[in-house]
């Protein structure tokens, strides 16, 4: 009868809905064995899984091996028996011990999605991990590989060495995220992202992160589509792009960074980065690109020819604060600066020596930036509201004072 087959269905699709909703499986770990084992149970189970990490240091390396399509995510802070939660980074530490990647994704033929939230990752080493099945050792405080979306959250990740990817080592990703993140005092033996290095990625995204003191260079990059919003960059080195060596991405866009104090060897003391195509195009926009240093182009290194065509891939360079001397900014097709730019301004840093790059009162980078910059976020660094005094600041953090008049700044 009829109305036995709407019950029929009715029990099917009941049915078929709570295996869809049963497919997660939630580990608490408490010790190193019991983290490495939900590792090993997760990549084989067939279920997107969730691992909660007890607040705690947890020495040794750990890795995910696994061929399934399934999502992973590893959250510290947890209270015994993972009933609660505090998110403080500092309280969930992996620690490599200086032998092994602290956290490595390994073999994953199928993509799928990967998310770190509120962990420590320190001294970790370069491990001989596998990516695409070729070895390399690279990641020494993370290693992932063929991930479909990698989101990094809340994490602090120092003190780690590998050839490649000091700190953070990711290829051949759909997406990655980094948000929030302290990425500090890590080295990347072969210059090629001390702090992060990712690779054969089609969209990356940076915001709110602090990329400090790294050797290496703070930022290395390949992918499609790369943007940065309020993330700190400073005191980090390399051969080329001390701060930020973007490669050649197609869209590269820069928001409200604040990049300081930065060094390369050979060109690109803050920022290093290529236009390999003529449609290929860099956004430039509210940034303070202070006091770094370089044989050539010391706050910017900018090919936009990189096909050496002689025809410029577009520029917009709008509302920085940067040196603009033939020493600051070298452009391999050369362009007129916008007036917008500010020409080697001092930003008045609170404390610059001790890092706290949040702006002095009578600071003339106040006030001086574009409210209609591309991807222009709401919020500050600090989370405070964007838009003091009806003009955005350069920089990271907008200034959250009374600015005085103008013309009684000397």
């Amino acid at each position: 009868s009829s109305s036995a087959q709407v019950l029929w269905l009715t029990v099917l699709c009941f049915f078929l809905f709570a295996q869809a909703i049963s497919h997660a499986a939630t580990f608490c770990v408490s010790t190193a064995a019991d983290l490495q084992s939900a590792l090993t149970t997760a990549a084989s189970n067939g279920e997107d899984d969730i691992i909660q990490i007890e607040q705690g240091t947890y020495l040794g390396g750990f890795t995910y091996r696994s061929r399934e399509a399934f999502s992973v995510t590893i959250e510290g802070g947890y209270d015994p028996s993972c009933g609660a939660r505090v998110v403080n980074p500092a309280n969930t530490v992996l620690d490599g011990m200086s032998l092994v990647t602290t956290l490595a994704f390994d073999l994953l033929s199928d993509p799928f999605d990967i998310l770190i939230d509120n962990l420590t990752l320190q001294n970790g080493s370069g491990s001989s991990n596998l990516c695409a099945g070729n070895a390399t050792s690279a990641g020494g405080g993370l290693f992932i590989c063929e991930a479909n979306t990698t989101t990094l959250s809340n994490n602090i990740i120092s003190s780690n060495t590998a050839d490649g990817g000091g700190g953070v080592f990711i290829a051949k990703a759909a997406t990655v995220i980094l948000d929030n993140n302290i990425i500090t005092d890590n080295v990347a033996l072969w210059s090629s992202g001390g702090g992060v290095s990712i690779t054969r990625t089609d969209t990356v995204t940076l915001t709110n992160n602090t990329i400090s003191r790294n050797t290496g260079g703070g930022i290395t990059v390949n992918a499609t589509t790369l943007l940065l919003t309020n993330n700190i960059i400073s005191n980090n080195s390399a051969d080329s792009g001390g701060g930020i060596n973007a490669g050649t991405s197609q869209t590269l866009t820069l928001t409200n960074n604040t990049i300081t104090e930065n060094t390369a060897i050979s060109n690109g003391g803050g920022i290093s980065f290529g236009l390999r195509e003529d449609s290929d195009s860099a956004t430039i926009y509210n940034n303070l690109v202070w006091a770094n240093s370089a044989p050539v182009g010391a706050d910017l290194y900018i090919d936009n020819d990189a096909n050496s065509n002689f025809i410029p891939s577009p520029m917009n360079l709008f509302n920085n604060d940067f040196d603009q001397s033939t020493g600051g900014i070298f452009i391999t097709l050369p362009f007129p600066i916008d007036p917008s730019n500010l020409d080697l301004i001092d930003p008045l840093f609170v404390d610059e020596l001790n890092g706290d790059y949040h702006l002095q009162a009578g600071s003339q980078v106040i006030n001086m930036g574009d409210n209609t910059a591309p991807a222009l976020p709401a919020l500050d660094k600090d989370g405070n509201p964007r838009i003091m005094n009806g003009v955005v600041d350069l920089g990271a953090f907008e200034f959250q004072g009374q600015q005085p008049d103008r013309k009684s700044v000397v």
